[in-house]
């Protein structure tokens, strides 16, 4: 198992462009950890040059604490998984699985054959051995490609957005499939996706990224019961978290937020550190997670708003509303199996422990 630290880590183009921007982070020997962020944020970038595929142009990477900035893609010992699988289209099955190690002139051929019937029963594809890439599934074809890297048993395991060309049922089984060989293998792992799901359900810990810099790193219960800013909050959850955009202000009852020409919730309940940075006149950005809303009235902060749009999911109901043709819309999730009529103002309740509020810089307050 082996550990990884990025210290400082930059990657600028010659036209000037820097695709990440002074990224540190460490990953401890055995960890799957998860990038995550929206196209373009430099994810895959970043995995990248870890793989040694792309220079550093400052910063250091260290595997061990070896300092890997000048060695080779060759040398570093590491497997990658390509979102386009990358397979030889002449090679059958068995031949591409192989193909890592029959590079390698030190390595017995019966070693070899049975280092590939072990990840062909491992990931089952026995029976498609003899199979071209083009008579495979997007599924199967993923799974050769898994087979491929695994073969070698590199010190790290690289996944650059694997499941990306799958459909919803085939990713959902890949995700469990890839976190089961992660743990049975026991190399460290980094997982690249945009899917906050894959990245809520593979990794030990999950990176954030935005435009090249880390916005947050922590373990999925973390990153989503305490996120670090407003982006990191509304880019992991979905639904996403509701942000309601108001100002602070002072009355006879205490604190107030307010929406303009819309939502006002009183503060003054509330005993939590936040309410300390919440001064009146502060312009100030509340979030609010969906299931954190109720339409049965219960003890919390009560909001009205008129149902403007329902979607019955079978487990589970949204409900969106606004408080007057100006504000906001806000997602309310329920497991409740009655729907109220489009139209019809409804009575909510807010979880008073679970309300979020941001600066104008899009900081946690």
């Amino acid at each position: 198992m082996t550990a990884i630290s990025l210290e400082n880590i930059v990657k600028r183009y010659t036209s000037g462009v820097e695709a990440v921007r002074g990224v540190s982070f460490c990953i401890e020997p055995g960890e799957f950890l998860t990038i995550v962020g929206p196209s373009g944020c430099g994810k895959s970038t970043l995995l990248r040059m870890i793989a040694g595929l792309e220079d550093i142009s400052e910063g250091t990477l260290k595997f061990d604490g070896q300092v890997m900035n000048n060695i080779g893609a060759k040398d570093r010992d590491v497997g990658m998984v390509f979102q386009n699988y990358a397979l030889y289209p002449h090679l059958t099955v068995a031949e591409n699985i192989a193909f890592p190690l029959t590079m390698r002139r030190d390595i017995p051929k019966n070693t070899v054959e049975a280092r590939v019937k072990e990840v062909a029963n491992m990931l089952e594809l026995g029976s498609l051995m003899h199979r071209k890439p083009k008579e495979l599934s997007g599924g199967q074809r993923q799974r050769v490609a898994l087979g491929r890297a695994i073969s070698r048993r590199p010190r790290v395991f690289l996944f650059d957005e694997p499941l990306s060309n799958l459909d919803a049922k085939l990713r959902s089984q890949m995700r469990l499939e890839i976190t089961r060989l992660q743990k049975n293998v026991g190399s460290t792992g980094i997982y690249v996706t945009h899917d906050q799901t894959e990245a809520m359900t593979i990794g030990n810990r999950i990176a954030v990224l935005r435009d090249g810099k880390l916005q947050q790193i922590g373990t999925p219960r973390e990153i989503y019961g305490s996120p670090a800013n407003e982006f990191t909050a509304g880019f992991i959850g979905n639904p996403s978290m509701n942000f309601i955009r108001g100002f602070i202000e002072d009355s006879t009852e205490g604190l107030l937020f307010c929406e303009q020409n819309g939502i006002i919730i009183p503060l003054n309940a509330l005993q939590y550190s936040f309410k300390k940075s919440l001064v009146a006149g502060a312009k100030a950005t509340l979030g609010i997670r969906p299931e954190h809303l109720t339409y049965i009235t219960v003890q919390g902060v009560p909001i009205w708003g008129e149902i403007i749009a329902t979607e019955f999911l079978g487990h589970e109901t949204l409900l969106y509303f606004r408080a007057s043709p100006k504000s906001s819309v806000i997602c309310c999730r329920t497991e409740q199996s009655y729907l109220p009529q489009i139209g019809k103002t409804v009575n909510f309740s807010i979880r008073p422990d679970a309300l979020y509020f941001f600066d104008e810089n899009g900081e946690r307050m």
